[in-house]
């Protein structure tokens, strides 16, 4: 049975990787590479590891070629790629003109290739939602790059459906989780409080029309869209979206600002939120280009 699975690490497969994706590995990888697996060996492999949607390398095997491993490779590959919000993927001509391409590509259905000199481009529009589209709407509207996601290695975040209240935030704001996120928020702040360790609410669910607003604010505030984007994420990329993450405070400290970071509360979390499947989504000098955010916890149980 043939397996795409994406790579991780380059330990997984230590030795067995071709040597152009050895050298690629060498650098900073943003987004995985997908292999093609047989028996736990690698028969082929794709990949674009620059942040960009160029496809670096789409490679099979020969004993193992015109059974669809490459068409799956792409699928798999571009619907990755949806995942951070991209709508296209760019592949080199001389990629798709020989004449074993031919086969390949009438697999994939030639109407998702437009031909340009140097580069053909591989439409994406057909898996794309409507929350998507209406999403590169708002961004053109707000001036959001259209790479934005790949570009921050930042994935879509829909809106939640199963929302629970978790009671006032600091502000006697009703706010409200994913049901499983509350219960393990719940769990995890009554469980500091035997310890005396006081965790607040500043900011929960936020809907992608919220973050919209927000930004919208700002910009007529003047702030530039850089700017805006260095502190808060694009609609549809924000965490908050998903109904999981939260914003914490504690009595002694001022709401979203680094400072809380010299809180017991912030110590007690640092040690203890990954028992309740909480985890720090931007510490100081992450992937993101967001700033070091103390405050944002996100629920991703294992």
């Amino acid at each position: 049975m043939i397996e795409i699975r994406p790579l991780w690490s380059s330990q997984d497969f230590s030795g067995q990787l071709p040597e152009k994706l050895q050298q690629e590995l060498s650098t900073t990888r943003q987004i995985p590479v997908l292999l093609a697996c047989q028996n736990n060996e690698i028969i082929g492999c794709a990949y674009t590891l620059d942040r960009s949607c160029q496809l670096l390398e789409l490679f099979i095997e020969k004993s193992f070629r015109r059974q669809g491993i490459g068409s799956r490779l792409l699928i798999c590959l571009s619907k990755l790629l949806l995942g951070y919000g991209c709508t296209k993927l760019q592949l080199e001509t001389k990629q798709l003109v020989n004449a074993n391409s031919r086969a390949f590509l009438h697999s994939m259905g030639d109407d998702k290739f437009v031909y340009g000199k140097s580069q053909s481009t591989f439409r994406l529009h057909s898996w794309i939602s409507p929350q998507q589209l209406e999403l590169q709407n708002i961004h053109k509207e707000l001036g959001i790059p259209a790479d934005y996601g790949i570009s921050r290695a930042l994935c879509l975040q829909f809106d939640a459906q199963d929302l629970t209240g978790i009671g006032e935030d600091c502000w006697q704001r009703p706010q409200q989780m994913s049901t499983e996120a509350a219960a393990a928020w719940s769990l995890m702040r009554h469980h500091a409080e035997l310890e005396n360790i006081q965790l607040l609410p500043v900011s929960a669910y936020r809907s992608t029309n919220y973050q919209t607003e927000l930004i919208r604010r700002k910009l007529n505030q003047g702030q530039s869209i850089d700017q805006i984007l260095a502190v808060s994420a694009a609609p549809g990329f924000s965490e908050h979206h998903s109904g999981k993450a939260i914003d914490i405070t504690t009595d002694i400290a001022t709401a979203l600002q680094e400072t809380f970071a010299e809180t017991t509360a912030y110590r007690w979390l640092n040690y203890n939120a990954g028992d309740y499947g909480f985890s720090l989504s931007y510490p100081q000098d992450n992937p993101h280009g967001i700033s070091w955010e103390p405050w944002h916890w996100y629920w991703r149980p294992e």
